[in-house]
């Protein structure tokens, strides 16, 4: 038996072996490389084409019935100061100045938002910034009345209504006349939500009553639960050590 040849055999297979597994775990790192590249690549593509608004128009605060066009406003909303919550027997009971119930006593300042971005947006919300000290509604209807009667919270508002990259919403935003809340310390007094027509989720603060706002940046569905719905703040308001 020629031992050298079947020696020799089994070490030129092994070297074949090893040449093929180095040969495919090379082509693994490529497809691995290339992959990653293709994934930053469709990020980098989603984000700069991600759907942002500009301020085109901004006109400070005036009286609400001043405001021509009101009820032609896309999104018209009530910024309430929290001035005290109770807690009765398990229920949540939060004190607003009773003049927001007179109209008279409003004040209002007016946005137009341009879509400049490359990407369709299919819902917006707008929702109050400080979640522990501002409270909104809409105001489009009676709902500041029976929030403020009944001592509710309700932190954001929707527009279902399709915005395409170059159009615009109206937004109206108002505040009692003597407690006009400001943002403070960088922090937006307003969140716009928006979520594309891809599913994708982003958020822009606008610094009301300002004529400012930052750029668009992700977030997601888990973040618009948690900030523009009442549910968490709830549990936070029990016991104020969780805030």
């Amino acid at each position: 038996m020629d031992y050298g040849s079947i020696i020799g055999g089994i070490i030129s297979g092994l070297f074949t072996f090893l040449g093929v597994a180095l040969t495919l775990r090379h082509q693994e790192k490529v497809r691995l490389r290339n992959e990653k590249l293709m994934d930053e690549k469709k990020n980098k593509d989603t984000f700069d084409s991600r759907p942002r608004f500009e301020i085109t128009s901004h006109q400070p605060l005036k009286d609400r019935l001043e405001v021509k066009n009101v009820n032609k406003t896309d999104l018209d909303v009530f910024i309430a100061k929290i001035e005290n919550v109770k807690n009765d027997d398990g229920r949540l009971w939060f004190d607003y100045d009773q003049k927001i119930l007179t109209r008279s006593n409003w004040t209002s300042v007016v946005y137009l938002l341009q879509n400049i971005g490359k990407t369709e947006i299919d819902h917006i919300y707008i929702s109050s910034g400080l979640p522990k000290n501002v409270a909104m509604f809409d105001a489009k209807n009676q709902e500041v009345d029976y929030f403020v009667k009944n001592g509710l919270l309700n932190y954001s508002v929707i527009l279902e209504k399709f915005c395409k990259p170059g159009e615009s919403i109206k937004l109206t935003i108002n505040y009692l006349i003597e407690k006009v809340v400001v943002s403070n310390l960088g922090s937006a007094m307003i969140k716009i939500w928006m979520i594309d027509i891809n599913g994708k989720y982003w958020a822009q603060p606008l610094f009301a009553p300002e004529n400012k706002i930052y750029n668009s940046f992700r977030t997601s569905s888990g973040d618009l639960r948690t900030e523009a719905f009442i549910d968490e703040a709830l549990k936070c308001f029990e016991n104020p050590m969780l805030w």
